[in-house]
């Protein structure tokens, strides 16, 4: 009897903009000022992104110390599977009280069952790798690489990225989207580079028509978002919003 082959998986690397909370002016001058997405927003992103993520897919999960048993309880609520965890050492020292960060968590899940990489393509636990830009928040491309070598026919998504990727569906606000839990809009359809679908789960007919000048489309589409996203403060609030965490996105 012929092996069963099973389907290629679809890998999704995910970097949320976690919220922070600092405890004095000196480290709120050395914070970041970059947007953050309140708990209970982040929390309202899992129908979609299990809309948006067949099975089988493997999903890594950049997470910084403060948000790590945030990050596992919301992924198990949404029905996925933790696998493993890595950490990326940092060539800086970052912030803490209780320690010096110089590392960043990376989670990894699954959803469904997929094949697991090809021995020997398998990474290390512990990893490194120059940031892909000098700017806090960056991270590097090896795990790109690494996946790109495990998975080399599966479709390639990152979410909340910096950067454009060749082979790899890019979606973030520095590259003109909008992830809300109403999908994913895409606020410069006539400039974006994204590789595959310009948006999902959000029809962009509705936000103007075609011949409307982009400055006016782009605005009446952020009026539309941010009323989702206020919608969705109102239904996904709860006790725990707030929860204050060390300013170390980029340091956990």
């Amino acid at each position: 009897m012929s092996k069963r082959v099973r389907p290629a998986p679809t890998i999704c690397v995910i970097d949320f903009p976690w919220p922070y909370e600092t405890y004095s002016k000196k480290g709120r001058k050395k914070c970041p000022k970059y947007d953050t997405m309140p708990l209970p927003e982040i929390r309202a992103l899992g129908p979609m992104l299990n809309e948006l993520l067949p099975r089988p897919s493997v999903v890594h999960v950049w997470v910084t110390d403060g948000m790590l048993a945030e990050a596992l309880a919301m992924c198990a609520t949404w029905g996925w599977s933790y696998t493993t965890w890595r950490a990326w050492k940092k060539r800086k020292l970052g912030l803490g009280y209780w320690k010096r960060a110089d590392a960043e968590i990376l989670l990894t899940f699954k959803i469904g069952k997929p094949a697991a990489p090809k021995r020997g393509t398998q990474g290390r636990t512990l990893f490194e790798g120059k940031p892909e830009e000098n700017r806090h928040s960056s991270k590097p491309t090896t795990l790109h690489e690494e996946i790109e070598r495990q998975y080399p026919a599966s479709r390639k998504i990152e979410l909340f990225a910096r950067r454009h990727r060749i082979g790899w569906e890019c979606y973030g606000s520095d590259l003109g989207h909008l992830i809300s839990s109403k999908g994913i809009i895409d606020l410069e359809p006539e400039t974006s580079h994204t590789t595959g679908r310009a948006a999902f789960g959000v029809n962009n007919a509705q936000y103007g028509r075609q011949e409307q000048d982009r400055g006016s489309r782009r605005q009446k589409m952020q009026r539309d978002a941010r009323r989702a996203r206020s919608h969705d403060r109102r239904e996904t609030a709860t006790s725990t919003d707030g929860i204050p965490v060390m300013c170390d996105r980029g340091n956990a």
